[in-house]
């Protein structure tokens, strides 16, 4: 067996959290020696530095599936979580879109705190921020306006309040309270209409010594016109499903069949994201790779129609999805992916079933398999 010297595995770098904005495609990574933003043409060009070389951002992996950045075209501006020196108080930042300087997005009113960016709407310029005071217990969840800086509280709670999805004008959020692994309460907010209310589940408050709560594992959600939510959870499987919750009917969930996927092995349902037109994005973690489907949602006959496979064939299989992001202006998406044998690699892939690779990283010294 081939000895290689361990700077060989270390010499490939990091491209990950890839967002496409037209021709422009926006990513991070550490070839500068720390992680940091860059950008580059759609097809390749030279990438440019966004941020001064002394700014090192947080390893996207620590903020938990939030947004790590995204550009604000109308605005002129990149909206960026960033902390100070690891201190883990990310705070949200605007960048110009060139690149530049960072400057708080509201002045000092979230400084010493720690904030995540669990929704922004680049055609909207609208965010939705959950902070946690450091302080004391409590989480708050803020609805901004990215273009007036604009404040409106969604409430507050020592166990998350943290927002799961909204509707396309942000008139509806829903919000959730997590107790212990798997053990959810979910509460609707409306706009004008004051305090978030009860939607699922049962609050620890409303719980005796003798309650029994059964895990739910309510987990990624979308909303569906302004009838109710898909979602995931264990409701109905151990291995997580899609489950469906009418707002007429909170109290009565109904699992989701999924019909069309392909893969075979074991594992679970790891994601649900919202795509174009009424469709939306399955994925899964089979075997530790990724699979991610399109598919459509039958409302009447309670089915997933699955009828494209993303991620787990051809060129992205056996290997994991480290982000992706879909583009309403081109109609793609962005990908990282990696396997056991190639660094992550960035992709866009098409409503053509088209994919291009926009990268070509390598680990040094030791041949491709």
């Amino acid at each position: 067996m081939t000895a290689y010297p361990l700077q060989c595995l270390l010499s490939a770098r990091l491209f990950v959290s890839p967002q496409r904005t037209g021709g422009r495609l926006y990513f991070i990574s550490n070839m500068s020696g720390r992680l940091s933003l860059y950008v580059m043409r759609v097809g390749g060009s030279v990438p440019e530095p966004l941020l001064p070389p002394d700014i090192a951002l947080p390893n996207p992996d620590h903020l938990g599936g939030s947004v790590v950045y995204r550009p604000l075209p109308e605005l002129g501006q990149i909206l960026l979580m960033l902390d100070q020196d690891g201190d883990e108080n990310y705070q949200p930042v605007f960048v110009p879109i060139d690149g530049g300087l960072p400057v708080p997005v509201f002045g000092d009113r979230f400084a010493g705190r720690q904030v995540f960016c669990t929704a922004c709407d680049a055609q909207r310029n609208l965010a939705l921020f959950n902070v946690d005071l450091r302080s004391t217990a409590n989480h708050e969840t803020w609805l901004a306006d990215l273009r007036s800086g604009e404040l409106t509280s969604l409430g507050d709670s020592a166990y998350g309040n943290y927002p799961v999805t909204h509707d396309a004008d942000f008139n509806t959020v829903i919000l959730a309270d997590q107790y212990t692994f798997g053990d959810v309460c979910w509460y609707l907010w409306r706009k004008g209409e004051g305090e978030r209310r009860l939607l699922f589940g049962t609050p620890l408050g409303e719980r005796s010594a003798e309650t029994v709560v059964a895990p739910n594992g309510l987990g990624a959600a979308v909303m569906v016109g302004d009838d109710g939510l898909l979602f995931i959870s264990s409701l109905f499987s151990d291995n997580y499903g899609l489950t469906w919750l009418s707002f007429a009917h909170p109290d009565e969930a109904r699992p989701v069949r999924v019909d069309g996927t392909v893969h075979r092995g074991a594992g679970e349902m790891d994601n649900l994201k919202e795509g174009f037109a009424n469709r939306y994005a399955l994925s899964y973690n089979i075997d530790g790779a990724s699979w991610v489907y399109a598919g459509a949602f039958d409302r009447e006959n309670l089915v997933f129609r699955v009828d494209r496979t993303l991620v787990g064939e051809g060129e992205l299989a056996a290997g994991v999805v480290e982000a992706a992001e879909a583009d309403p202006l081109s109609n793609t998406a962005a990908l990282a992916f990696s396997t056991a044998t190639s660094p992550a690699q960035i992709y866009v892939l098409g409503a053509d079933d088209s994919l291009e690779r926009q990268t070509n990283e390598r680990i040094l010294g030791i041949p491709q398999h």
